[in-house]
């Protein structure tokens, strides 16, 4: 016998991305509370949050350690294939044989008596909110779509705060179901709308335990803008008691206006790290270009040279070595003043006044850039270099 109660011949669901929703209170109605706990369940091994304060429970969690808990709840359309209602209707009559009954009224008469016998079918009915229409292609009667309309809870995602002030952390996590749709990114950017506007955060951390699915992770949070800062090595146990390694990604409030407004974002991890990775040549290369120009400016010429002071009657390498092995004094007004009492670096001997000594000034080794003069008299070479760098002598 045909029975009009199997009607559903076939189901497909459609979820609707763009219309992601965050269900912010736990017990709202349109939670489903089994699809809630399933996609902590599926979070809590691998949340470095969880780890650090022992993996509560989905109430704990969300009440004692998180700035926002919200549920992800996504418009689902499922498309049901029923028979239609207005197609000829088949049933066997007592001697077995087939009966059309176009009408929801089913009429039967009795030949012996004069009795009419009236049958209401119960056939498929439309629910507030269904759309019944025709499958493309096809102009079958007995064949309609009808399609329903609910909000389905696809995973879960949190804001937890951190110690630094003005920063936050971010988790979520996307039933199987659920997963490469989408959804997940549209969940995350909702919460980081909320934590960098409401909240006014100045930077977002999302951090990464090594784990199955790290990879992924890492990929939807470069999409959403994140860049690479770092791992901690062994920082955190994972749910066996091991220690475990966590990625750090992070994004500031000024990257997040700038893609809000300007859809500036990698495309995938290997554009996020060539990104970096030429971020960072720039950087050595500005850095190499100062320090070239200081070392320029520093450069020792003929206006500004070093000067040593070697005792009179030692030999002048040795003197040498143990003068380089000491920082050089130079001083550029000295040298001034030497250099107008030598102009040539000359043969004969010119001499300073010191406080109580005399300082006598001999050019030596005039094949090298610095000047290289000779004490005469008691003066040490201590002494020499005082005399040298005094004030009177400086001005």
């Amino acid at each position: 016998m045909d029975s009009l109660s199997a009607a559903k011949v076939t189901t497909v669901i459609q979820h609707e991305v763009g219309s992601v929703q965050l269900a912010f209170e736990l017990d709202d109605a349109r939670i489903d509370q089994c699809d809630l706990l399933a996609a902590w369940d599926e979070l809590l091994p691998f949340s470095a949050e969880a780890a650090i304060v022992n993996r509560p429970s989905l109430f704990e969690f969300a009440n004692a350690h998180s700035l926002l808990f919200a549920a992800v709840l996504v418009p689902i359309v499922e498309i049901d294939e029923i028979p239609s209602p207005l197609q000829p209707q088949r049933r066997r009559d007592k001697k077995g044989e087939r009966a059309n009954i176009s009408s929801p009224l089913e009429v039967r008469s009795d030949p012996n008596r004069c009795v009419t016998f009236a049958k209401i079918l119960i056939l498929p009915t439309q629910e507030k909110g269904d759309q019944v229409e025709q499958p493309d292609g096809t102009d079958d009667p007995s064949r309609v779509l009808r399609r329903r309309s609910h909000l389905k809870t696809a995973g879960v995602v949190y804001v937890s705060q951190s110690a630094i002030p003005q920063q936050a952390y971010i988790g979520i996590s996307i039933l199987p179901a659920a997963r490469r749709k989408g959804i997940a990114r549209r969940a995350c950017d909702l919460a980081l709308e909320w934590a960098l506007n409401a909240l006014q955060i100045h930077h977002v951390q999302a951090r990464i335990m090594f784990s199955p699915y790290a990879t992924h992770a890492r990929s939807l949070f470069v999409g959403a803008g994140f860049t690479f800062e770092g791992i901690q090595r062994r920082v955190v146990a994972d749910a066996a008691g091991e220690w475990a390694d966590v990625m750090h990604m992070g994004i500031l409030e000024t990257s997040w206006c700038i893609r809000t407004k300007y859809g500036f974002t990698a495309n995938g991890p290997w554009d996020e790290l060539l990104e970096r990775h030429q971020r960072e040549a720039e950087e050595l290369v500005w850095t190499d270009k100062h320090q070239e120009s200081i070392a320029r400016r520093l450069r020792r010429t003929d206006v500004a040279e070093a000067i040593h002071v070697v005792v009179e009657g030692q030999d002048l390498d040795s003197d040498r070595r143990v003068c380089e092995a000491r920082s050089p004094c130079p001083l550029s007004a000295v040298l001034t003043a030497i250099s107008s009492m030598c102009p040539s670096r000359g043969s004969g001997p010119s001499t300073l006044d010191g406080s109580s000594n005399r300082l006598q000034v001999s050019p030596l080794d005039t094949d090298s850039e610095d000047i290289w003069v000779q004490v005469v008299g008691d003066l040490e070479i201590e002494e020499a270099y005082d005399v040298i760098s005094a004030p009177e002598v400086l001005s």
